[in-house]
């Protein structure tokens, strides 16, 4: 690790210019929430719409259109709306990958200062031991918000299903199946070292 560079008004270069990265790691975790809040909300008031508008047609005093176009039209409704959940399930969930790797350089950064002796460090509220577990994934706050595309996707899913087959039955197979589909790929792209492994990855040395 290389030595820290004195400067004329006390302080030391690699000691600023980790506070830096880390501050500027700090900004775009919260412009990163504020960006998943926005994606998960679109959403629900899309699905919401969509959901609305086929209970809207499906009225029987409702003649806008011959009563098997208007069974069709529900049906690719409700099947498209709810795939669009599976790409913003995607989307939240590579949200939560970037930021992961955000935490993790903000621990290094603390790691590194408190290496070097830095009282600079305290600034740090982030380290090793407040980091996201394994084992606590499924029970965090990013886990369950992105439950709010999940949970539409998977009743418009299968609201098509019974539409398109008219079985309740097949219409809870499919909407289980997709929910499990949702919780699967936000795992495996949200964290895929941590949840699908059980382990941390190892902190690379670095060279400041």
């Amino acid at each position: 690790m290389g030595e820290a560079g004195a400067r004329a008004d006390g302080g030391t270069l690699p000691t600023e210019y980790l506070l830096f990265e880390s501050g500027k790691a700090h900004d775009l975790t919260v412009s990163l929430d504020t960006l998943r809040n926005n994606v998960s909300g679109y959403y629900l008031t899309f699905s919401g719409l969509a959901g609305a508008t086929c209970a809207f047609l499906a009225k029987p005093d409702v003649a806008v259109v011959p009563a098997e176009t208007v069974h069709h039209l529900i049906g690719v409704v409700l099947a498209g709306s709810g795939a669009l959940g599976l790409v913003v399930t995607a989307i939240m969930a590579r949200l939560r990958n970037v930021q992961l790797e955000h935490f993790r350089m903000i621990q290094r950064v603390r790691s590194l200062l408190v290496a070097q002796g830095s009282e600079a460090a305290d600034a740090i509220g982030l380290d090793a031991s407040t980091l996201p577990k394994p084992s606590e994934f499924y029970l965090s706050g990013s886990f369950f918000w992105s439950l709010l595309s999940a949970i539409p996707s998977s009743a418009l899913l299968g609201g098509a299903t019974l539409v398109s087959l008219e079985r309740w039955g097949a219409a809870f197979v499919i909407a289980g199946l997709v929910f499990g589909a949702h919780v699967r790929l936000y795992a495996s792209v949200a964290d895929p070292d941590w949840t699908l492994s059980r382990r941390a990855p190892e902190t690379p040395e670095v060279d400041v």
